[in-house]
């Protein structure tokens, strides 16, 4: 096997999101670069938020429970999957 060309591997770019705060009460901000839309799931996989110009926008959730936040940049890629507890 030849392992000298690792070229793709140098282009692959790292990036932090937080969600702040979490758990959350009701309500929490994404902080971060890149982020353009944000989907919020629920463990079952169902949307229950979705935003396709977020700017440093404060998210509401009303219902207790745990959410998988995913996030995505400009070009549409998955960027990011977090859990967010909702107290």
């Amino acid at each position: 096997m030849d392992c000298s060309n690792t070229s793709s591997i140098n282009n692959i770019k790292k990036t932090t999101i937080f969600i702040v705060p979490n758990p959350a009460e009701t309500s929490f901000v994404l902080k971060g670069e890149n982020i353009a839309k944000v989907g919020i799931y629920t463990m079952q996989g169902k949307q229950v938020y979705a935003n396709t110009s977020y700017i440093n926008e404060k998210i509401e959730l009303t219902n207790a429970g745990m959410y998988l936040l995913k996030i995505f940049d400009q070009n549409n890629q998955l960027i990011q999957t977090e859990k967010l507890f909702v107290r």
